[in-house]
């Protein structure tokens, strides 16, 4: 495994695209060949056939020109090269401190690796920065319609977007069929420019949110006078099954959805409230694991890395040790098992300092962030050790 991490700055000049060409030429010549390789006899289960578990690209930034720095940055990328290098097996590519410029390069040399691609059972990128969602510019749409876009800050403040970077990974041709993982440990906080500043605060989906429960429990009641079963049915019985249930009852649903265009004044003549959209950048065989949800913030811990991150490597230990105990029975990672325990862990052992030193705004301790993943993946996936 190669446990290099090369800056985006060398001895007070940027990294060049043709340097950044030459690291991947040195570590791809030396990829890092599976143990073990798996023809799967089972058509729901990803090929592991291939002489490479894959390239893992890992990205983290720690010192930025404006932003507050992350301080934890050397602890994730250590923690990172274990989790993917040692354990999975995979070639690791690993940089600290790159501008955007810099991380579409490294993203766009990683993709042109047609020959290892084609060699290798998946692919995997890691990315570790300061983060938000931002307002993206789209022609002929309804002024109803407001798009959002996860952004990826760069040490010099410049953004690239993730849905850019999987776009460029889904399209390459030795990776089609296969395994793509991104996992970004990166805030995912709102950033508008001026022209949307009010129609996010007064249409945002927390006020929709808001006025949902306000105006269908407090005006029209809708939830108690249109379900049997929210007010004395809520308590189930021995006798209370689905098969039991009568049509009838089946209308909570529709009715709701049914009063709140009545509220909104939606009909099929009249354009809708504001539609914020984060596009959801997940494609075929790609999974993409966020650090928090959407609008929220992301957290890391000094000497301990973000959370999630932490969260993921302590879940591939958990699952190897497994191995370890049971291996007559047991003889890879199943990437869904590695993904429930990875949000187990954060939600369970992960939330913001409550103690009189702590610098988060009062009401802000004891806040629980979420691990949120989407994948589109067909198959089952494992690593086979």
């Amino acid at each position: 495994m190669a446990t290099n991490i090369y800056k985006g700055t060398v001895k007070g000049r940027p990294i060049s695209k043709e340097e950044i060409k030459d690291i991947f030429e040195s570590i791809l010549t030396l990829g890092s060949f599976k143990s073990k390789h798996k023809v799967s006899s089972n058509q729901n289960e990803y090929e592991c056939n291939k002489s490479y578990r894959g390239l893992a690209i890992i990205i983290s930034n720690e010192s930025f020109e404006i932003l507050e720095q992350r301080s934890y940055c050397d602890v994730e990328l250590k923690m990172m090269q274990e989790t993917f290098g040692n354990h999975l097996n995979f070639t690791v590519v690993t940089f600290k401190d790159l501008t955007a410029q810099q991380i579409n390069w490294v993203v766009d040399i990683a993709c042109e690796q047609t020959q290892f691609h084609r060699d290798s059972d998946c692919f995997a990128c890691i990315i570790g920065s300061h983060g938000n969602e931002k307002p993206r510019p789209v022609d002929s749409l309804p002024t109803c319609v407001y798009y959002r876009d996860h952004c990826i800050y760069g040490v010099d403040n410049d953004t690239v977007t993730t849905r850019s970077i999987i776009e460029k990974v889904v399209g390459v041709e030795g990776l089609q069929d296969k395994p793509k993982m991104f996992f970004i440990q990166a805030c995912r906080s709102k950033m508008y420019d001026g022209s949307m500043n009010k129609i996010c605060s007064e249409h945002g989906h927390e006020i929709l949110v808001r006025d949902i429960v306000k105006n269908s429990f407090n005006q029209i009641n809708i939830a108690t006078s249109l379900n049997p079963l929210s007010s004395s049915a809520s308590k189930p019985t021995d006798n209370d099954t689905i098969g039991s249930m009568s049509k009838d009852q089946d209308i909570t649903e529709f009715s709701i959805r049914a009063a709140l265009k009545k509220l909104f004044n939606y009909n099929k003549n009249m354009p809708k409230e504001i539609i914020r959209i984060v596009d959801p950048p997940c494609a075929d065989d790609c999974l993409v694991v966020y650090s928090t949800a959407s609008e929220k913030n992301s957290y890391g811990r000094v000497g301990v890395g973000g959370w999630m991150l932490y969260s993921l490597h302590n879940a591939i230990l958990t699952q190897i040790k497994r191995i370890d105990q049971e291996s007559s029975k047991i003889n890879c990672i199943d990437i869904s098992r590695v993904l429930n325990d990875m949000t187990y862990y954060v939600s369970k052992y992960f939330e913001v300092d409550e103690s009189s030193e702590s610098t988060h705004p009062k009401g802000m301790e004891k806040r629980k962030v979420p691990v949120v993943f989407e994948h589109c993946f067909p198959k089952e996936m494992y690593f086979y050790l």
